[in-house]
């Protein structure tokens, strides 16, 4: 049985269309509340009166669990159970019909009530669950906010009476938010459609470099064999024509095994490693930027149209077997995103990848409005979207309610109507950002401040306002703290939880303890997730595996529901709220990890062995803290995320403080022939360029990007030597250094720097045995956020480990915004005596 919900106070529901004439779809508008016919209600029938379901014989998973949802929270509601079978047209029951995919495209479908029977009409399985969890949002108020056992919750019903013809199709026919639960997924009508993932790896793959290795891509003069990985193989060489035959011809192979499928995917690999040859150099020159790095647009969708051409003008691949128009889709991704100047073959599928979060920057916002309807107007019947709701691996509430349902209606109206988003689940953090997403994605015109009101009043009861004031204050913050837009900010940044001061943490936290002591919950004040002051204590359900709804709900006849509220409501109420509260503690120790983190590296540069010492060891209690946390709130929340989604790497900075701390001075022996980074000349990579200082034994290798230069340093006393790094997208120095096992090395730096929120720079190492095999690598330095005018000198102990013949060194440096740089007038790597 589903948990029971009294009335509440402020709602809005889903909006269903009602066509009282064709039942095809074509562009006609929607409207925005289920309207029924003008008959007196008396004279319509109630959803109370059905008595039973007639479906096919045969059953899909998903279609099963759907009915199994309908017949339990019709139970729950109406005190009497539905009965199913697979035949006949009995009255008052529910009769599911399937019809021509032309009629009810992409999930749509349509309920048409005659007399005391409802008829339920779609053209697949999706169609008729669509119907279901409209008939069961609609019709009976249940909601699935959050998956698992906690996420369901009832609303008030909007109508009792089916309306006798009504039409609904949704305004984006492809809704996916990756990996969000299945349940979840399925109960709020989202699904996938297109296939539009990174994909040229696949096709242009090691087997095929053995026989046309001409067709691959030479980098910096390099054809190099690919290892079918399509986030390090470069792309092929776009301008060759044979190039060309084999995307078109893989992509008719698979039409061909596949009659059904209606879209193959020639996305580009997930790096920006293209044929810098002539041919190429002259397909994209002159070359142009955007959003400070080069255009690509032309050579990648140019190359689509000429795949376009051959699958569909010249084999005629323009359907699958039911009718469906098919396509090839392409990422309109980093060095692909500005529209194209050329046009579109009406079956190519660009999918435009934005971090639409970042709206609250009004330039980026206005840019990407121009960007979506420059895009719709390029050709291509069919425009997706590549959006980025994270969620985890960030370690604070992402919110950003507003920019979702603003760019979802933008969109909408604009002509995009395919939507993917990684959301990987943190539901405490996350709040409503799924069902919202979800709400709007089948009808943007929504109100989505009222469906925030339903959400946090029905799903929080007695802790709403104090929750919406949790969230909502996460969202202003951010909006008015993480500053000039860039490519999905801050994401898998360490430090990323510096947008976020210890004073704003400490409002939030205030607003959770109200919450709880709304509900009846004692604050958690830092406890963790174990037994004391956990949800055992307070008699709400224990953290588990992943539910279906139904665990922790009454047994309630329909006379309850107007019972008010009742103990096991609160007991919800506080479940629900002690999820976020334990979510951002997590948040709360992250931070004072990092914070105390930052703290060490700057004590390091200027303060005392004594108080470097108090810093280290207030470093390592914090993140002891936060890592004992971390291993009860991942092996025991059923609303955490996935270890690997959330964890981030870090860097360690013992090694700077050992260098502070050490006893007594040890004698270095320099195994640098430059440690001052003489430069040896000048030349360009590529044609990309920029020309870059030669320097002996060190190496550079980067993202081409407009403003990207390195230059002599500004504080070397050497003249020219050193480096000064601006303007980086991504950029590493490196070289390698041979070492013997088990003696005690150093590097050693001099460095100043400008760095911002979000731009990284950091030194990793790594020990490789006699093969070059990776033995063991770490980050034992990442700068901080601010600025270091005058050279500092940092220092690196280390100890080689067994079996170490070389360390590979790297200084990395990316994200840097204007204003930013990294300075570094000597680096050097020695033994010590």
């Amino acid at each position: 049985m589903f948990p029971m919900l009294p009335m509440f106070r402020s709602a809005t529901y889903l909006a269903l269309t009602l066509f009282v004439a064709a039942p095809l779809f074509g562009s006609q508008p929607r409207a925005q509340d289920w309207k029924p016919t003008n008959a007196p209600l008396s004279q319509r029938l109630l959803i109370e009166g059905i008595e039973r379901i007639v479906i096919p014989a045969t059953e899909s998973k998903a279609l099963r669990a759907a009915l199994d949802d309908l017949q339990e929270t019709f139970a729950d509601r109406h005190g009497h159970s539905l009965s199913l079978q697979h035949q006949g047209t009995p009255k008052r029951a529910l009769i599911f019909q399937r019809h021509a995919p032309q009629v009810y495209p992409h999930g749509a479908f349509a309920i048409h009530a005659q007399g005391s029977r409802v008829f339920i009409r779609g053209s697949s399985d999706e169609g008729w669950i669509n119907a279901i969890y409209a008939i069961a949002q609609e019709m009976l108020g249940a909601r699935w906010y959050w998956s698992g056992s906690l996420g369901f919750e009832w609303a008030p019903p909007a109508q009792r009476a089916f309306a006798q013809r009504l039409h609904e199709r949704p305004a984006f026919v492809q809704r996916r938010l990756h990996p969000v639960n299945t349940d979840f997924a399925r109960r709020n009508r989202l699904n996938d459609v297109y296939s539009f993932n990174h994909n040229l790896a696949r096709v242009f793959s090691p087997e095929l470099f053995k026989s046309q290795p001409e067709v691959f891509a030479e980098v910096n003069g390099q054809r190099k064999p690919p290892r079918g990985n399509g986030g390090t193989d470069p792309q092929p060489d776009l301008t060759h024509p044979a190039a060309v035959e084999i995307a078109a011809q893989a992509a008719l192979d698979h039409f061909g095994a596949n009659p059904s499928s209606n879209s193959f995917s020639l996305s580009i690999n997930d790096n920006v490693l293209f044929d810098t040859s002539a041919r190429t150099e002259a397909a994209v020159s002159p070359l142009r930027y955007f959003r400070t790095r080069p255009d690509y647009t032309d050579l990648v969708f140019g190359f689509m149209n000429r795949v376009a051409e051959r699958v569909f003008d010249e084999a005629g691949a323009w359907q699958t077997s039911d009718g469906e128009d098919r396509y090839l889709t392409a990422l309109a991704y980093y060095w692909t995103e500005p529209a194209p100047t050329i046009s579109i073959h009406p079956r190519v599928m660009p999918v435009l990848t934005s971090d639409r979060a970042q709206w609250h920057d009004p330039a980026y916002r206005a840019e990407d409005k121009k960007l979506i309807e420059a895009w719709v107007a390029s050709g291509a019947e069919r425009i997706a979207t590549w959006d980025y709701y994270f969620g985890a691996p960030y370690p604070y509430p992402r919110q950003f309610n507003q920019w979702i349902a603003e760019s979802l209606q933008f969109m909408s109206e604009a002509g995009v109507d395919v939507l993917f988003s990684q959301l990987p689940s943190f539901w405490g953090l996350d709040g409503a950002k799924a069902w919202l997403a979800a709400e709007l994605l089948w009808d943007p015109q929504q109100d989505a401040a009222a469906l925030l009101d339903e959400y946090y009043t029905n799903f929080f009861g007695a802790a709403a306002e104090p929750i919406r004031n949790f969230y909502e204050l996460a969202e202003q913050y951010r909006n008015e703290n993480e500053g000039k837009a860039d490519w999905i900010k801050l994401y898998k940044d360490e430090s990323s939880i510096a947008l976020f001061t210890p004073e704003v943490l400490q409002q939030m936290r205030g607003h959770l303890a109200a919450a709880e002591q709304a509900v009846g919950l004692p604050p958690l004040g830092g406890q963790g997730i174990g037994k004391e002051g956990s949800d055992q204590a307070v008699g709400v359900p224990p953290l588990g595996g992943q539910g279906s709804g139904k665990e922790g709900s009454d047994q309630a006849t329909p006379d309850r529901l107007k019972a008010g509220l009742q103990p096991e409501q609160t007991a919800r109420f506080a479940a629900r709220v002690q999820v976020v509260s334990q979510a951002f503690q997590l948040t709360e120790l992250y931070s004072a990890m990092d914070q105390s983190r930052r703290a060490l590296v700057i004590a390091c540069f200027d303060e005392s062995p004594a108080v470097v010492a108090t810093k280290l060891a207030a470093f390592e209690a914090a993140r002891a803290a936060y890592e004992e946390y971390f291993e009860q709130y991942i092996g025991s929340s059923e609303y955490a995320p996935e270890r690997r989604r959330i964890a981030l790497g870090q860097s360690q900075p013992e090694r700077l403080a050992a260098a502070v701390l050490q006893a007594e001075s040890r004698s270095f022996r320099s195994l640098s022939d430059d440690p001052q980074l003489m430069h040896l000349g000048y030349v360009a990579r590529n044609f990309l360029g920029p020309v870059l200082p030669n320097l002996d034994g060190w190496h550079l290798d980067y993202r081409a990007s407009e403003h990207f230069k390195v230059i002599a340093s500004r504080l070397s006393e050497a003249g020219d030597a050193g480096i000064r790094i601006e303007g980086a997208d991504i950029v590493s120095l490196f070289r390698k250094f041979p070492v013997v096992s088990n003696r005690d090395y150093e590097l050693r730096m001099r460095a100043a720097w400008q760095i911002s929120l979000d731009n990284r720079a950091h030194v990793h190492v790594a020990w490789l045995d006699r093969e070059g095999h990776t033995l063991g690598s770490e980050v034992p330095l990442r700068l901080p956020l601010g600025q270091r005018a005058e050279h500092v000198q940092i220092h690196l102990p280390f100890t080689a480990p067994n079996n170490a013949y070389d360390l590979r060194v790297r200084v990395v440096v990316s994200r840097q915004y204007p204003g930013d740089y990294l300075d570094i007038s000597e680096i050097d790597f020695g033994m010590l005596r």
